[in-house]
């Protein structure tokens, strides 16, 4: 008998804690990516209780910085960052219900260097804006490009930082939409999501990596 099997989820879930089937949710599935919580987007797939969701997200920048040499102040287009999976539709989800997403494991994908940070003008905890005065003079705007592999985050060829990938934004359909509160979702967890919509749904963003304290990260898709 393992954890899982002796949860409440398991024993008076629908799904019995039992996986069903899997889904693909790719670019070609998903279409449009969408920047904001609440019943504002249909479903692009449809799944019933159980059933075991592949997602590939972009990352937090939607792709779109490529090399060093790509400066988010002139690539990004704010506040459109953040690009979100879904919505998924639990089949026979009402309102009242609870749905516990199981986050089984998270993968970086795509042509290496795939992590991505960066230092951005007037933006994070780590430069001088109206929200966080500094004494220092602003920091540069600057872009930095690493190898990511399930074996670490290579920052320098001296130094190599476990993986340690977490969801940046999960959350449900509901109205007024939100994303769960407390610590990054990662590999393992299981977050509970309350539902006031009919149909709930799920919304899966970035992944990120290694986040610091002045809320930096290394943004990955996967």
């Amino acid at each position: 008998m393992t954890w899982l099997d002796g949860t409440y989820m398991a024993r008076k879930g629908v799904a019995r804690g039992k996986a069903g089937e899997t889904h693909m949710l790719d670019a070609n599935v998903q279409g449009r990516y969408h920047y904001v919580y609440g019943p504002y987007a249909e479903p692009v797939l449809t799944i019933m209780p159980g059933d075991i969701v592949v997602a590939e997200t972009e990352d937090a920048f939607g792709g779109v910085i490529k090399t060093v040499d790509d400066m988010p102040s002139q690539k990004l287009n704010m506040p459109f960052v953040n690009p979100q999976c879904g919505p998924i539709a639990v089949e026979g989800a009402e309102k009242g219900d609870v749905l516990c997403v199981h986050i089984h494991s998270i993968k970086p994908r795509g042509p290496q260097p795939v992590g991505t940070s960066a230092l951005i003008p007037e933006f994070g905890g780590l430069v001088s804006n109206s929200a966080t005065a500094m004494l220092n003079p602003p920091l540069p705007e600057r872009v930095m490009k690493y190898e990511v592999t399930e074996q670490g985050v290579k920052f320098s060829d001296r130094v190599t930082l476990p993986y340690e990938p977490f969801i940046g934004t999960l959350g449900d359909h509901r109205d007024p939409a939100v994303a769960p509160p407390g610590p990054q979702i990662a590999p393992g967890d299981r977050p509970f999501e309350g539902g006031e919509g009919s149909g709930i749904c799920d919304r899966i963003a970035q992944g990120s990596l290694r986040s610091g304290p002045g809320g930096g990260a290394v943004q990955c898709p996967r």
